[in-house]
């Protein structure tokens, strides 16, 4: 018995690092090149402003991966609960980090469309590699019983 609990937790710890390296390795791929193309484009503010999108854009995301990891034994209630809370933690978070930037940089050295267009592209990046780590997961699924199911679902045979 200890060993089938163990080797769940060791399933659900590698399927939660296996789900945030194929996250990160084509948002870190984007942001190399969106850190490239914005530094030729516009030069140095584009630099910065393609960091600063690229820093952001992982800490969100990965923020929500870590909330996931932490409750992954917890009533599903308090799971959604945990999940909407950092949810608008990050957008509160984000909108004072995003309001600090444009209020404490000048435009000629973050440069605002750099940081836009990068921090698109990264999200995206991102969110397409979670989803091809997600479907490249096996994980077992307990599926319920068909006695303990309900009567009234059940399809009786002859129908």
């Amino acid at each position: 018995m200890k060993t089938e609990k163990s080797k769940t937790k060791v399933v659900v710890a590698d399927s939660n690092s296996q789900l945030w390296r194929g996250a990160l390795r084509p948002a870190l791929w984007l942001t190399v090149i969106s850190i490239l193309i914005s530094t030729i484009a516009t030069g140095s503010d584009g630099f910065f402003g393609s960091v600063l999108a690229s820093f952001t854009v992982v800490i969100f995301f990965s923020v929500s991966l870590y909330v996931g990891k932490l409750t992954k034994n917890v009533d599903p209630i308090a799971t959604m609960a945990l999940a909407m809370f950092s949810y608008f933690t990050k957008l509160l978070l984000i909108a004072g980090f995003l309001i600090a930037v444009t209020r404490l940089t000048q435009e000629n050295q973050v440069n605002r469309t750099a940081f836009g267009v990068s921090a698109l592209t990264i999200a995206a990046g991102w969110l397409i590699g979670e989803v091809r780590a997600f479907f490249k997961l096996r994980l077992h699924l307990p599926l319920p019983n068909q006695s303990s199911a309900d009567p009234k679902m059940q399809v009786k045979e002859g129908e």
